[in-house]
């Protein structure tokens, strides 16, 4: 299931803002460029605000973007997830991490036949018990990187399974990974596709150790839980660096659509001015 943006979701985080500054709407609405009127009914959860002015609300309560769309961001993500780790660490549930290792261990081979290529969801299975034969990877179609700063390197374009990191990637966009050689090279928090021997991943790395061997995967959407894995049980590490995708931000989306009502109730009350100028001819 796909998040559904909530105009009243958006105007209760909005009123709750400004109410937090002690400001009236009146205030609030200059500094936004609006009338009065228009950011009450943004308030009252009776319109979308549209794209300028989530940018200026953004700006002006220093808050992220994502969190005035979704209620949630990135860093509250992984505080939880963090926070969650720590308690379970004290309780003895979990092996105690430290920071990010240096070494240079490395993950695992990745065959290089000169080629980037895409994986459909439909060949997932096949690339699991095949990955390691070059043969079988030159038949992989070939995907070109269409991004400049991205021209060197090893890299595969997986396609989206689920919705496990909605708000980030969505089902079937293509998440674009560049090879992860060794653990020095992992950045915590980033994303990652992670090919294990019976599965293909994409979350969030939020805590690794060598010296523990395992990682800890967290997903953006809060219905999925994190999980952890061996790294020995790792075949592959793909950081997502760039994602292609057919579909809109949800934002955008609903923007346009207000767009599209409102020309149309444009064009409606067009058609009544002639009618009634054409009824006193």
């Amino acid at each position: 299931m796909q998040d559904i943006i909530s105009k009243k979701n958006i105007g209760e985080r909005l009123r709750g803002l400004r109410l937090g500054k002690d400001l009236s709407q009146a205030e609030v609405s200059e500094v936004l460029g609006l009338s009065r009127s228009h950011y009450s009914q943004v308030e009252l959860g009776k319109q979308f605000p549209s794209y300028s002015v989530l940018s200026r609300v953004a700006e002006f309560y220093q808050k992220d973007y994502e969190w005035i769309l979704h209620g949630t961001d990135l860093k509250s993500v992984i505080t939880n997830v963090k926070s969650v780790l720590d308690a379970e660490k004290d309780s003895g549930i979990l092996p105690s991490f430290s920071t990010l290792s240096s070494g240079s261990e490395v993950i695992s081979e990745v065959v290089d036949v000169r080629k980037n290529v895409l994986l459909k969801l439909s060949e997932y299975l096949t690339y699991l018990d095949k990955r390691a034969d070059a043969d079988y990877v030159m038949t992989l179609p070939e995907f070109t990187v269409p991004i400049s700063a991205l021209s060197s390197g090893l890299y595969r374009a997986f396609e989206v399974e689920g919705d496990s990191m909605e708000g980030v990637l969505y089902f079937q966009d293509l998440a674009v990974g560049s090879n992860v050689e060794n653990y020095a090279k992992i950045s915590l928090s980033n994303i990652y596709v992670v090919v294990l021997e019976r599965s293909i991943m994409i979350r969030r790395i939020a805590d690794f150790n060598p010296a523990t061997s395992m990682f800890c995967l967290v997903p953006d959407n809060k219905r999925y839980k994190s999980e952890w894995v061996r790294a020995e049980d790792v075949r592959e590490l793909w950081e997502v660096k760039a994602k292609i995708s057919c579909r809109l931000n949800k934002a955008i989306e609903n923007i346009s659509q207000y767009f599209n009502d409102f020309e149309s109730t444009i064009n409606e009350l067009k058609e009544e001015v002639f009618k009634i100028k054409s009824a006193r001819l």
